[in-house]
């Protein structure tokens, strides 16, 4: 279980950091 909710976290990470690309980048 724990290796489950650590792949969602690393997962939730990479889109909230490739939508702030997205969103500095205009």
């Amino acid at each position: 279980m724990r290796a489950f909710c650590y792949a969602l976290c690393l997962v939730i990470k990479v889109i909230c950091r490739g939508f702030s690309i997205e969103l500095l980048t205009p």
